[in-house]
């Protein structure tokens, strides 16, 4: 698949984006429990949803060319210039290599971080669960329980909660890890880790979540009890907590990213473009 590369983006410019990116999950969030298709029809897209993507457009067009583009068919016309010069250069591959490299360097200890990432054939094999319950996807990354760190890359809809449910299970079970906290986009996602009876299927334990550690499910705001709450959570003897970006943010501000060390910290994130048909999927923990 082609992509279309932009300029070098150095640390000031990455902090703007990542903040732009923070108001559009904010602003989605304000709208719970609206989905997706709803936020982004043309007609009803909401004011301040709006507002934050026109700032995001902004930031990124005055890092590409130091201002804002004049006309958008220029800023096509810009984009696929740059394609072509890229499909032109002496040696794409490795340039392409160089920036990888790049992209590693930004880890402080440059590590290696294991991975799952699966396609697939649409046939229906994937679906079929072996006798612990689990479909191929899970299972693999289930092989994988031990490490540290694990990146899951697999399409929508096609069971990353339940694998990382699995994961938690077995960490708090048999790898002493005190807690777990699920770290989804948006509240909608918190629904997905509630409680499932996975020993019906042949797994050792059933995933349970105290109804008041599910912050995804409490009224309120992110930057105000909530954030109480994750520290109540800490503080507690219960297993599980599930919260919104947000609300991790916030409390990692507050309480410092030592209070949740010898904890499973699993990051669910989605990749969403403007056009809410165009959506990809991508969930690491």
């Amino acid at each position: 698949m082609e992509h279309l590369s932009g300029p070098h983006i150095n640390r000031p410019n990455e902090a703007d984006l990542t903040r732009c990116a923070e108001d559009i999950l904010l602003a989605r969030e304000a709208h719970f429990p609206a989905t997706i298709a709803d936020l982004y029809d043309p007609e009803k897209m909401p004011a301040n949803l709006s507002e934050a993507h026109e700032r995001n457009d902004e930031t990124l067009e005055r890092i590409y060319i130091g201002r804002r583009f004049k006309k958008r068919h220029r800023a096509v016309g810009k984009a696929l210039r740059t394609l072509y010069q890229d499909d032109h250069r002496a040696n794409p591959a490795e340039e392409a290599r160089q920036s990888q490299n790049e992209n590693f360097r930004s880890m402080s200890n440059a590590q290696n971080i294991p991975s799952v990432s699966v396609t697939y054939a649409q046939n229906g094999s994937s679906t079929q669960a072996n006798a612990l319950g689990m479909r191929a996807m899970q299972e693999r990354a289930y092989q994988k329980r031990g490490e540290q760190y694990l990146l899951i890359k697999s399409p929508p809809a096609s069971g990353k909660s339940r694998a990382l449910m699995f994961i938690a299970l077995d960490k708090l079970a048999n790898q002493g890890v005190k807690q777990a906290i699920i770290v989804v986009p948006e509240r909608s996602i918190g629904a997905s880790f509630h409680d499932e009876p996975l020993s019906q299927s042949g797994f050792w334990a059933d995933w349970k979540v105290e109804p008041k550690w599910n912050l995804c499910d409490a009224p309120g705001s992110d930057n105000g009890g909530k954030v109480d709450s994750v520290k109540a959570f800490l503080d507690s003897g219960d297993k599980v907590l599930v919260c919104t970006h947000a609300s991790f943010r916030f409390a990692v501000d507050k309480f410092g990213v030592e209070a949740f060390d010898d904890r499973l910290i699993a990051w669910m994130s989605s990749i969403t473009s403007r056009q809410p048909r165009q959506q990809a999927g991508r969930a690491s923990g």
